[in-house]
């Protein structure tokens, strides 16, 4: 984990001062905040790891070997973006949810959302554009969460989904922006898009039942359901999508397919390595888990237990 291991002392600190900042909400949203921010904080056991929506500010620092802009402005934007993922996530949770404790939740997402602007106002008083990018990538968000009840941007226009995870984008148009290097935005941010769909895929691969229960939309039952011909509304049985998964070996067709999406996206001018080799393990990770399961399946149709594979897992 190259991408990760060297900036873990760095992130002790991001966290650690995002934990100060959010004891200072009311009560009882200090309390209610810090359980989130140790929800999604890498460093501690069995947290949920979005690497990349506080590490993007610290690989576009590795991304320059000549660089005017300040260490820390780097490290408080990565803070800033803590702050934009927990007002996402926790919007993800009433979205998906629906918890008794609505307004409490309500109330800790604005107030992540208005201290993840504190800090970018710091940084950028004199800079409208970075408003404009932000402004932009908010209402790519909103129109994906829309887009997914209505459509399947999975198998239509695949890039979409990341949309879902664009206000994160804001940290690398920043840094950009200060380098002087606006021409680049769009190409680094397609670039961003296509390790975010990379990200999505493998969470969806992760979520699956848990999507399927609740009938929210999830990349991997998109394209289980393209497979088997059906439409993008009907609802799949836990028997078809396990079958797909351990009788077809669906999973290497869905890596195939993100690895070729992947291909289409050219490499920007402003490279950032980690962030490569971030989607690069991504799909590391979901090989390795589609290859076990094909090996596991060959192995008992050897020893002719292929039915009693088929009874355990579907």
């Amino acid at each position: 984990m190259k991408w990760f291991t060297p900036y873990q002392t760095e992130l002790a600190g991001i966290y650690a001062e995002a934990g100060q900042r959010i004891s200072l909400f009311p009560s009882p949203l200090n309390d209610l905040g810090i359980r989130y921010l140790d929800r999604f904080n890498p460093l501690l056991e069995d947290s949920i790891n979005n690497y990349i929506c506080y590490l993007l500010p610290l690989w576009m620092q590795d991304a320059s070997s000549s660089d005017s802009i300040p260490p820390d402005t780097y490290r408080q934007l990565s803070i800033g973006n803590v702050f934009l993922m927990l007002h996402y996530f926790i919007l993800d949770d009433l979205m998906d949810t629906r918890p008794e404790a609505w307004r409490e939740q309500i109330g800790l997402g604005t107030m992540m959302y208005d201290e993840c602007l504190a800090i970018y106002r710091a940084r950028f008083p004199d800079n409208p554009l970075v408003w404009e990018y932000l402004r932009e990538y908010t209402r790519d968000w909103a129109e994906a969460i829309v887009r997914e009840t209505q459509a399947d941007p999975f198998m239509s226009e695949p890039f979409n989904v990341a949309c879902k995870a664009a206000p994160i984008k804001i940290a690398s148009t920043s840094v950009l922006l200060l380098r002087g290097q606006r021409e680049e935005i769009a190409s680094f941010s397609s670039y961003v898009d296509a390790v975010l769909l990379a990200l999505q895929m493998a969470d969806d691969w992760s979520d699956w039942e848990e999507d399927l229960v609740h009938n929210s939309y999830n990349c991997l039952l998109s394209f289980i359901r393209h497979e088997y011909g059906m439409a993008h509304q009907e609802q799949l049985t836990r028997q078809q999508v396990e079958e797909a998964i351990y009788t077809t070996c669906i999973l290497n067709r869905y890596v195939e397919r993100g690895r070729d999406l992947i291909r289409t996206v050219p490499v920007p001018l402003t490279f950032a390595p980690h962030l490569a080799d971030f989607g690069e393990a991504i799909f590391q990770g979901l090989q390795q888990d589609a290859d076990l399961i094909l090996e596991e399946r060959q192995r008992l149709l050897r020893a002719g237990g292929l039915q009693y594979f088929i009874e355990k897992n579907v």
